[in-house]
Parts: structure tokens; C-alpha cells; sequence
């Protein structure tokens, strides 16, 4: 779920605006920047991990506010962004927002409504993201087995078509000879 606020000239007009090219990042897990945005036009991708390890969080479009757990926490960034396409973002700096909401600012409010949404969003993905897990692990156990199963079947298969095969060994037991002084030899 993506919490979008209602564009108000008054306000966006006060705002920097800042574009960012298509392939642009925003700003990168673990920056330590605290800068919130609001998309004007374009679109965003919210995302953690590099390379194949690289998770999209969201994608996000005109009137979404992201970069906001960085103002809330005053830790690092705790995921990447980057712009899609050509993207125009307003940009709320930590001192400004601290005015605002200190003077009642409705952008509080949707700050709210936002951290809110996003916990919702992310206990969702947790959940389901458990259940996969467990239905994972449930379907890795039943392929066990059933590797233990075939594996069985293949040495009964073995021990029927080459009986002189010792199952514990794998050495042969084939016939033995005993020499004319006792000594038994395979």
C-alpha cells in the first residue's frame, strides 16, 4: 500500500525540487542523509541488496512520500531508491520538517498516515513471506524423503541384480579361495 498526500500549491511551492534522471539513485541503503520526498512526476523504485541479491520493496508514483524512516529513526537508509524514469521529486529537509510539524503542519499527519502504512505493508510481507518459508522448508522435506526413498530403491535394485555387492562396503564378496596353507583370499 502506497500513502500518496494531496497536492497544495501553497505548500509544494515553498518546497526545492530536485530531478533525477531515469537509472538516477535517490539515495542509497545506509546513506546517512534524512531528506524526505514526494514524487511530482515519475516513478521510483524502492529497493534493498545489490545485484542478484537485489529486493524491490515498491514502486512508487506521483504524490508518493518515501525516504521517510531516515527522518523517523535518524538511522541510515534502510533501503535504496531509484528513479525509473525521468523523476521530479519535491524534497523535505529535516530542519524544514521539524518546523512544520512543530508549527502543526498537516504534513505530520500524512507523515503518520505514511509510517503507518508502511509498518502495515511491512508485517504483511513478513507474514507472507513466513508462510512461504514454512511451505518451502515443508516441500524441501518431502523431497528428502523422497531422495532417502529412491535412494533405498536403487540399492534393493542393486543388491537384486549383483548379490556378490556388500551394501555396508560396496566391496565385493566374491568367492574365496583358501590356499594350501589356511590363508583365505578373495
Amino acid at each position: 500500500m502506497t500513502t500518496t498526500i494531496r497536492h497544495r500549491d501553497d505548500y509544494y511551492n515553498q518546497l526545492e525540487r530536485r530531478l533525477f534522471l531515469k537509472g538516477s539513485h535517490i539515495f542509497l541503503e545506509g546513506g546517512q542523509d534524512t531528506d524526505v520526498f514526494i514524487i511530482e512526476s515519475g516513478s521510483v523504485e524502492i529497493f534493498k541488496g545489490k545485484g542478484e541479491g537485489r529486493t524491490s520493496l515498491a514502486r512508487l508514483g506521483p504524490n508518493a512520500i518515501f525516504g521517510e524512516m531516515a527522518l523517523v529513526t535518524g538511522q541510515g537508509r534502510s533501503a535504496s531508491a531509484v528513479a525509473l524514469r525521468d523523476t521530479t521529486c519535491f524534497v523535505i529537509r529535516e530542519r524544514e520538517f521539524r518546523e512544520r510539524l512543530n508549527n502543526g503542519a498537516r504534513i505530520g499527519h500524512s507523515l503518520m498516515r505514511v509510517l503507518t502504512d508502511t509498518i502495515t505493508s511491512s508485517t504483511s510481507r513478513i507474514l507472507e513471506q513466513s508462510a512461504q518459508i514454512s511451505r518451502l522448508k515443508r516441500e524441501i522435506k518431502e523431497r528428502d524423503d523422497r531422495i532417502d526413498e529412491l535412494q533405498e530403491r536403487v540399492y534393493q535394485a542393486e543388491a537384486a541384480l549383483n548379490p556378490e555387492v556388500d551394501r555396508e562396503d560396496e566391496a565385493p564378496l566374491g568367492p574365496k579361495v583358501v590356499s594350501s596353507k589356511g590363508v583365505v583370499a578373495a
